[in-house]
């Protein structure tokens, strides 16, 4: 399935502050723009996420299944486990996270910080973009 993200910019972050997995923070930027922040609430200063949250109107909805952030352009479905799932305005899916997690380095200079995994899992069709690194003439890196 091809899919569209012309209109969606997502800027997940993971903060490092070591809380519970179950920790995961939604927060509109615009109606179309999402910032999905795990492991506790988005730090106050960051060097990878400039912009500024606009007032967005978001209908929030809680149940078995999870926790659900709609935006006029955009739904977020945050599920128990912590997985996170975004939707057009239609309701069509358009990114699925697979696993995720925060590891506490033991050894190093940097011990006591946070290894950050999470993984997408795209569609059996979908395209992958370079950044402009392989000058073979393909745009697609699955061919």
């Amino acid at each position: 399935m091809n899919r569209s993200f012309l209109s969606l910019c997502l800027l997940l972050a993971a903060s490092l502050s070591g809380l519970a997995q179950e920790a995961v923070f939604v927060q509109f930027y615009t109606p179309s723009i999402v910032r999905v922040v795990k492991g506790g609430p988005a730090p106050a200063k960051s060097f990878a996420v400039t912009a500024r949250p606009q007032a967005v109107a978001v209908r929030t909805s809680a149940g078995k299944s999870g926790t659900t952030y709609a935006s006029s352009a955009l739904r977020v479905t945050v599920d128990p486990q912590g997985g996170v799932r975004f939707y057009s305005q239609k309701g069509n899916l358009l990114l699925r996270e697979g696993s995720w997690g925060l590891e506490t380095r033991t050894e190093g200079l940097d011990k006591g910080a946070k290894i950050v995994r999470q993984v997408f899992l795209p569609e059996a069709d979908e395209p992958f973009y370079g950044l402009g690194i392989l000058q073979d003439g393909a745009l697609s890196l699955r061919g």
